[in-house]
């Protein structure tokens, strides 16, 4: 089956390096006439840059004669943005519960998808529906909404409602759930050891409030259920998840788009183009190959060979290129104005969501004499190595928030550390004079997964704990790391708007 010159391309999803389509991108992607595009942070420089970068993108597809580009972004707000500039970083899901309203979801929702829309992108790669019930989960954590299947239902249907409303499509991940896992897919290939009966109470709840929602893509997770599936395969790979309980059991009709499968997860796997064969054979009516020109151009040659020789094959692809084309039929065009009041909708959700359960020191806010003392700022970078899609651009760091304590704070001091600092440098923090200090205030990011950045944190409460503010400014779970932690501050996110109402809190208490 062919539409107009549609054929097996548009079952890709592709990635490119660059912010301008120049001549030998042009020419690239005449050559891999893909379905959809991904845009990262690596292509992105401004609003007017992005939206410039995917008006020529359209303009290159429809000159061929080829039915518009899915223009894809992952935007879950938080620690998994792309927006090219910190004051447009929303809170991220797990701030946006923590809000208590899931009006804040669908207004924050609508105002990415406002912008979204003026920069012609039409499909975001969020929310997140994973339950986060494990908090040793490296990959999820704050990205999910919340710990249980109705918190999470909840306000990721209201995130959906708010990008639909913007004329923006959304894309649930990562069925059938990552909450209960203990490794990152992007370096390796989990295996959730969650019951069926575990799965179908909690993991699979928000997916189907989604599909009810008529969700238009629901993406996959690199990893192995062997609850759900005897194949011993990731989901990405496996008939039984996808079209057995997906398809055929949930009912679910839009598109299913594998997650990028040059993750190391799915390396283990075999080579592109025989992980490519699989997911679609499983039932992936698109997939992402995010980064290598070469593993783009390998999987795309092998699935022309096999859509002209293998018939089976040939029907499993017609039937996603039918799903892909009618979808395309929705596809609106750009907005022309950008939203206003943007930051203001960003402000007031990060102060809504962020949480102090501890002061019992009463070192909240600061007093005077603390004010005009020695305070140090103490604490764990912000940027963790599992952001691999952190390139392009110098993000909000906690030497940012440095500065910005420094407008208010006349003698403030700083000192930081790796995610997960060698052993030699944790002794050389240990040796800091804490004493000369009225105030440390110790930021960490997951301390409870990284025993060095953990032990140090120990050790700081354990000695100082009454003239400690601990600031968790990733996972809560954070404050469990001592009981003499006595002032806690939670951020759910580093980005700039979650770490400057915290900041803001500190020094002067309840904010507006």
């Amino acid at each position: 089956m062919t539409v107009g010159n549609t054929g097996p391309g548009e079952l890709f999803i592709i990635g490119f390096n660059g912010t301008q389509l120049d001549d030998s991108l042009k020419k690239y992607l005449n050559n891999i006439p893909s379905g959809g595009i991904i845009l990262f942070s690596r292509n992105l420089v401004s609003f007017d840059q992005w939206r410039e970068l995917a008006s020529g993108l359209q303009e290159l597809r429809l000159k061929a004669g080829n039915l518009p580009y899915i223009i894809a972004v992952d935007e879950e707000g938080g620690t998994v943005s792309r927006m090219p500039d910190d004051n447009f970083i929303f809170p991220g899901a797990r701030a946006l519960s923590q809000t208590g309203n899931t009006n804040t979801a669908r207004t924050c929702a609508n105002a990415i998808g406002q912008i979204l829309s003026y920069t012609g992108s039409n499909l975001n790669l969020a929310p997140v529906l994973d339950v986060n019930i494990n908090p040793m989960n490296p990959g999820i954590g704050i990205r999910s909404f919340g710990t249980t299947a109705e918190e999470t239902a909840r306000y990721s249907t209201e995130f959906i409602e708010g990008l639909r409303s913007a004329g923006i499509f959304s894309c649930a991940k990562h069925f059938p759930g990552k909450g209960d896992i203990v490794k990152d897919s992007h370096k390796t290939l989990p295996i959730c050891s969650a019951t069926k009966q575990e799965l179908e109470n909690i993991h699979l709840k928000p997916f189907i409030e989604a599909i009810r929602h008529q969700i238009p893509f629901i993406m996959t997770s690199h990893a192995v259920y062997p609850a759900l599936s005897n194949d011993n395969l990731p989901a990405t790979l496996s008939h039984e998840i996808l079209t057995g309980l997906l398809r055929n059991k949930l009912g679910y009709n839009g598109l299913i788009i594998s997650d990028d499968l040059e993750m190391g997860a799915m390396t283990e796997c075999g080579e592109i183009h025989e992980i490519v064969y699989k997911s679609i054979m499983a039932g992936c009516d698109m997939v992402l190959i995010c980064h290598d020109a070469k593993k783009q151009e390998t999987a795309y040659k092998f699935v022309l060979e096999k859509y002209s020789d293998d018939l089976p094959f040939r029907n499993r692809c017609d039937e996603s290129i039918r799903r892909v084309t009618e979808f395309k039929q929705n596809l609106k065009m750009q907005n022309s104005l950008f939203p206003e009041k943007v930051k203001e909708t960003i402000r007031l959700a990060a102060e809504k969501s962020m949480k102090c359960p501890k002061n019992e020191s009463l070192r909240i806010p600061l007093d005077e004499n603390v004010k005009s003392g020695k305070i140090l700022l103490a604490g764990t970078k912000f940027r963790s190595e599992i952001e691999v899609e952190m390139i392009g651009r110098t993000p909000y760091e906690i030497t940012d928030f440095h500065n910005y304590l420094k407008k208010y704070i006349k003698n403030i001091d700083m000192v930081s550390w790796d995610i997960n600092p060698a052993e030699f440098c944790a002794d050389k923090i240990r040796k800091i004079n804490f004493d000369e200090y009225s105030l440390i205030i110790l930021c960490t990011n997951n301390a409870i997964l990284y025993p060095n950045q953990k032990n140090i944190a120990e050790t700081i409460l354990d000695n100082y704990g009454e003239k400690t503010i601990l600031m968790a400014t990733k996972n809560p779970e954070d404050i469990y790391i001592s009981a003499r932690a006595k002032n806690i501050v939670l951020t759910f996110g580093y980005n700039k708007a979650n770490i400057e109402a915290a900041g803001d809190f500190i020094i002067r208490g309840n904010l507006s």
